[in-house]
Protein backbone atom coordinates (compact mmCIF):
# COMPACT_ATOMS: atom_id res chain seq x y z
CA UNK A 1 0.00 0.00 0.00
CA UNK A 2 1.20 3.51 -0.74
CA UNK A 3 0.14 6.97 0.26
CA UNK A 4 -0.62 10.03 -1.84
CA UNK A 5 2.16 12.57 -2.00
CA UNK A 6 1.38 15.95 -0.45
CA UNK A 7 1.32 18.89 -2.85
CA UNK A 8 0.84 16.49 -5.76
CA UNK A 9 -2.38 16.51 -7.74
CA UNK A 10 -3.64 13.46 -9.52
CA UNK A 11 -2.33 13.07 -13.06
CA UNK A 12 -3.84 11.34 -16.04
CA UNK A 13 -1.73 8.29 -16.83
CA UNK A 14 -2.03 6.81 -20.30
CA UNK A 15 -5.63 5.85 -20.92
CA UNK A 16 -6.69 6.82 -17.41
CA UNK A 17 -8.41 4.39 -15.06
CA UNK A 18 -11.35 3.55 -17.25
CA UNK A 19 -13.71 5.95 -15.48
CA UNK A 20 -12.26 9.19 -16.77
CA UNK A 21 -10.71 9.91 -13.38
CA UNK A 22 -7.13 10.59 -12.49
CA UNK A 23 -4.66 8.24 -10.93
CA UNK A 24 -2.57 9.03 -7.91
CA UNK A 25 1.12 8.47 -7.35
CA UNK A 26 1.45 7.47 -3.75
CA UNK A 27 4.18 7.46 -1.16
CA UNK A 28 5.26 4.08 0.18
CA UNK A 29 3.93 2.80 3.49
CA UNK A 30 6.17 1.86 6.42
CA UNK A 31 6.93 -1.61 5.09
CA UNK A 32 7.87 -0.33 1.61
CA UNK A 33 10.35 2.34 2.60
CA UNK A 34 14.02 1.46 2.20
CA UNK A 35 13.92 1.35 5.93
CA UNK A 36 16.33 3.00 8.28
CA UNK A 37 15.29 3.11 11.90
CA UNK A 38 14.72 6.58 13.37
CA UNK A 39 17.96 7.81 14.90
CA UNK A 40 16.36 8.13 18.32
CA UNK A 41 14.83 4.67 18.05
CA UNK A 42 11.39 6.12 17.39
CA UNK A 43 8.80 7.62 19.69
CA UNK A 44 7.39 5.61 22.56
CA UNK A 45 3.83 6.54 21.56
CA UNK A 46 2.78 7.47 18.02
CA UNK A 47 -0.63 9.02 17.35
CA UNK A 48 -2.19 9.24 13.90
CA UNK A 49 -5.40 9.27 11.87
CA UNK A 50 -6.35 8.48 8.27
CA UNK A 51 -5.30 11.20 5.83
CA UNK A 52 -8.91 11.96 4.88
CA UNK A 53 -9.80 12.61 8.52
CA UNK A 54 -6.73 14.71 9.29
CA UNK A 55 -6.86 17.21 6.45
CA UNK A 56 -7.47 20.88 7.19
CA UNK A 57 -9.08 21.96 3.94
CA UNK A 58 -12.53 23.09 2.75
CA UNK A 59 -14.25 22.54 6.08
CA UNK A 60 -16.80 19.93 6.98
CA UNK A 61 -18.14 19.40 3.45
CA UNK A 62 -15.06 17.62 2.21
CA UNK A 63 -14.99 15.43 5.34
CA UNK A 64 -18.59 14.39 4.74
CA UNK A 65 -17.91 13.73 1.06
CA UNK A 66 -14.86 11.59 1.83
CA UNK A 67 -16.89 9.52 4.27
CA UNK A 68 -19.76 8.93 1.83
CA UNK A 69 -18.62 9.00 -1.81
CA UNK A 70 -17.26 5.77 -3.34
CA UNK A 71 -13.56 5.66 -4.04
CA UNK A 72 -14.04 5.78 -7.80
CA UNK A 73 -15.44 9.30 -7.38
CA UNK A 74 -12.30 10.60 -5.73
CA UNK A 75 -11.50 12.38 -8.99
CA UNK A 76 -14.46 14.69 -8.38
CA UNK A 77 -12.94 15.77 -5.05
CA UNK A 78 -9.53 16.21 -6.68
CA UNK A 79 -10.99 18.48 -9.33
CA UNK A 80 -13.03 20.56 -6.87
CA UNK A 81 -10.32 20.75 -4.20
CA UNK A 82 -6.98 20.13 -5.95
CA UNK A 83 -4.98 21.05 -2.86
CA UNK A 84 -6.79 18.88 -0.34
CA UNK A 85 -3.68 16.76 0.21
CA UNK A 86 -1.51 19.75 1.11
CA UNK A 87 -0.32 19.15 4.66
CA UNK A 88 1.28 21.43 7.23
CA UNK A 89 4.08 19.94 9.26
CA UNK A 90 6.53 21.00 11.90
CA UNK A 91 10.27 20.94 11.28
CA UNK A 92 10.53 17.43 12.72
CA UNK A 93 7.76 16.19 10.35
CA UNK A 94 5.18 15.94 13.12
CA UNK A 95 1.70 17.17 12.20
CA UNK A 96 0.82 20.80 12.80
CA UNK A 97 -2.82 19.79 13.12
CA UNK A 98 -4.71 16.62 13.92
CA UNK A 99 -8.35 15.69 14.66
CA UNK A 100 -9.58 16.80 18.08
CA UNK A 101 -9.71 13.18 19.27
CA UNK A 102 -6.01 12.70 18.58
CA UNK A 103 -5.10 15.96 20.30
CA UNK A 104 -7.18 15.00 23.31
CA UNK A 105 -5.36 11.67 23.62
CA UNK A 106 -2.08 13.58 23.37
CA UNK A 107 -3.16 16.01 26.10
CA UNK A 108 -4.26 13.13 28.32
CA UNK A 109 -1.01 11.23 27.90
CA UNK A 110 1.09 14.30 28.67
CA UNK A 111 -0.16 14.08 32.25
CA UNK A 112 2.08 11.04 32.65
CA UNK A 113 4.61 10.93 29.80
CA UNK A 114 7.25 13.32 28.55
CA UNK A 115 6.56 15.40 25.46
CA UNK A 116 9.54 13.81 23.70
CA UNK A 117 7.92 10.38 24.15
CA UNK A 118 4.83 11.26 22.11
CA UNK A 119 4.25 12.39 18.54
CA UNK A 120 1.21 13.01 16.35
CA UNK A 121 1.96 12.56 12.66
CA UNK A 122 0.32 12.05 9.29
CA UNK A 123 0.24 8.51 7.85
CA UNK A 124 2.95 9.22 5.28
CA UNK A 125 5.43 10.08 8.05
CA UNK A 126 4.90 7.06 10.29
CA UNK A 127 8.21 5.52 9.21
CA UNK A 128 10.00 8.56 10.66
CA UNK A 129 8.64 7.93 14.16
CA UNK A 130 7.84 4.22 14.46
CA UNK A 131 10.99 2.36 15.47
CA UNK A 132 12.35 -0.28 17.83
CA UNK A 133 11.52 1.93 20.84
CA UNK A 134 7.85 2.35 19.88
CA UNK A 135 5.35 0.56 22.12
CA UNK A 136 2.01 2.08 21.05
CA UNK A 137 0.57 3.26 17.74
CA UNK A 138 -2.82 4.82 18.47
CA UNK A 139 -5.27 5.52 15.65
CA UNK A 140 -8.35 7.73 15.78
CA UNK A 141 -10.92 7.01 13.09
CA UNK A 142 -14.54 7.83 12.33
CA UNK A 143 -15.44 5.53 9.45
CA UNK A 144 -12.69 2.94 8.91
CA UNK A 145 -14.77 0.31 7.10
CA UNK A 146 -17.50 2.40 5.51
CA UNK A 147 -20.32 0.38 7.07
CA UNK A 148 -22.41 3.34 8.22
CA UNK A 149 -25.92 3.82 6.88
CA UNK A 150 -25.04 7.09 5.11
CA UNK A 151 -22.01 5.58 3.39
CA UNK A 152 -24.06 2.65 2.12
CA UNK A 153 -26.81 4.90 0.81
CA UNK A 154 -24.52 7.30 -1.06
CA UNK A 155 -22.28 4.65 -2.59
CA UNK A 156 -25.42 2.91 -3.86
CA UNK A 157 -26.85 6.14 -5.27
CA UNK A 158 -23.72 6.57 -7.35
CA UNK A 159 -24.02 3.07 -8.71
CA UNK A 160 -21.40 1.33 -6.66
CA UNK A 161 -21.18 -0.77 -3.54
CA UNK A 162 -17.42 -0.21 -3.27
CA UNK A 163 -15.88 1.32 -0.21
CA UNK A 164 -16.07 5.07 0.50
CA UNK A 165 -12.99 7.23 -0.02
CA UNK A 166 -12.36 7.52 3.71
CA UNK A 167 -12.48 3.76 4.20
CA UNK A 168 -9.97 3.29 1.39
CA UNK A 169 -7.47 5.60 3.11
CA UNK A 170 -8.19 4.07 6.52
CA UNK A 171 -7.41 0.61 5.22
CA UNK A 172 -4.17 1.89 3.67
CA UNK A 173 -3.18 3.33 7.03
CA UNK A 174 -3.84 0.07 8.88
CA UNK A 175 -2.04 -1.95 6.20
CA UNK A 176 0.99 0.29 6.52
CA UNK A 177 1.08 -0.06 10.30
CA UNK A 178 0.57 -3.82 10.06
CA UNK A 179 3.52 -4.06 7.69
CA UNK A 180 5.93 -2.18 9.94
CA UNK A 181 9.20 -4.06 10.55
CA UNK A 182 8.71 -3.24 14.25
CA UNK A 183 5.12 -4.48 14.46
CA UNK A 184 5.93 -7.14 17.05
CA UNK A 185 7.21 -4.47 19.42
CA UNK A 186 4.09 -2.31 19.71
CA UNK A 187 0.34 -2.48 20.26
CA UNK A 188 -2.21 -0.88 17.94
CA UNK A 189 -4.97 0.87 19.87
CA UNK A 190 -7.96 2.34 18.04
CA UNK A 191 -10.34 4.98 19.34
CA UNK A 192 -12.81 7.42 17.88
CA UNK A 193 -16.44 7.17 16.86
CA UNK A 194 -15.72 4.49 14.25
CA UNK A 195 -14.13 1.93 16.53
CA UNK A 196 -17.39 -0.02 16.76
CA UNK A 197 -17.06 -0.94 13.07
CA UNK A 198 -13.95 -2.97 13.81
CA UNK A 199 -15.55 -4.64 16.82
CA UNK A 200 -18.84 -5.55 15.15
CA UNK A 201 -17.23 -6.87 11.97
CA UNK A 202 -14.47 -8.65 13.92
CA UNK A 203 -11.81 -7.02 11.75
CA UNK A 204 -9.07 -7.10 14.39
CA UNK A 205 -6.85 -9.58 12.56
CA UNK A 206 -7.49 -8.13 9.11
CA UNK A 207 -6.51 -4.62 10.18
CA UNK A 208 -3.88 -5.62 12.71
CA UNK A 209 -5.66 -4.00 15.66
CA UNK A 210 -4.96 -5.10 19.22
CA UNK A 211 -7.58 -3.09 21.10
CA UNK A 212 -10.58 -0.85 20.43
CA UNK A 213 -11.38 1.74 23.10
CA UNK A 214 -14.83 3.19 23.68
CA UNK A 215 -14.99 6.27 25.89
CA UNK A 216 -13.00 9.38 26.75
CA UNK A 217 -9.24 9.43 26.67
CA UNK A 218 -9.05 11.37 29.95
CA UNK A 219 -10.25 8.26 31.78
CA UNK A 220 -7.82 6.65 34.19
CA UNK A 221 -8.72 3.39 32.46
CA UNK A 222 -7.23 4.76 29.25
CA UNK A 223 -3.96 5.59 30.98
CA UNK A 224 -3.93 2.09 32.49
CA UNK A 225 -4.36 0.65 29.00
CA UNK A 226 -1.37 2.59 27.66
CA UNK A 227 0.71 1.50 30.65
CA UNK A 228 -0.07 -2.15 29.88
CA UNK A 229 0.77 -1.66 26.22
CA UNK A 230 4.11 -0.04 27.05
CA UNK A 231 4.89 -2.98 29.35
CA UNK A 232 4.01 -5.19 26.35
CA UNK A 233 1.24 -6.94 28.23
CA UNK A 234 -1.80 -8.46 26.52
CA UNK A 235 -4.68 -6.03 25.95
CA UNK A 236 -8.41 -6.71 25.79
CA UNK A 237 -9.77 -6.60 22.27
CA UNK A 238 -12.44 -4.13 23.31
CA UNK A 239 -12.76 -1.99 26.42
CA UNK A 240 -15.29 0.57 27.63
CA UNK A 241 -13.43 3.11 29.74
CA UNK A 242 -15.10 5.04 32.52
CA UNK A 243 -16.11 8.66 32.09
CA UNK A 244 -14.25 11.20 34.27
CA UNK A 245 -16.11 11.65 37.54
CA UNK A 246 -15.66 15.40 38.01
CA UNK A 247 -15.39 18.58 35.96
CA UNK A 248 -11.66 18.85 36.54
CA UNK A 249 -11.22 15.49 34.86
CA UNK A 250 -12.46 16.82 31.50
CA UNK A 251 -9.57 17.99 29.33
CA UNK A 252 -9.39 20.13 26.21
CA UNK A 253 -6.62 19.95 23.59
CA UNK A 254 -4.24 22.89 23.39
CA UNK A 255 -2.73 21.97 20.04
CA UNK A 256 -4.23 22.86 16.68
CA UNK A 257 -7.05 20.78 15.20
CA UNK A 258 -8.54 20.95 11.68
CA UNK A 259 -10.68 24.04 11.24
CA UNK A 260 -14.29 24.07 10.14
Amino acid sequence: MKFARPHENRKVNGNGNGNGHRRTKRQPGISEVAHEAPKDGGKLIVLTAPLTEAIDHAGYFIQMAMASLPIWMEGVINKKYPKWRDLEKNEDSSARYMPAGVRLVETSLLREYQKDDIVACFPEDLHKFVGPRTRVVAVSTHNPLGVTFAAGVYTSIFGSSRMPINSHYSRELFASIKGSPYRNNFKVIVGGSGGWQITQTDSFEELGVDCVVEGRSESTDTLDLFRKAIRQEELPRQIDVKHPLDREGILFPDSRTPSA
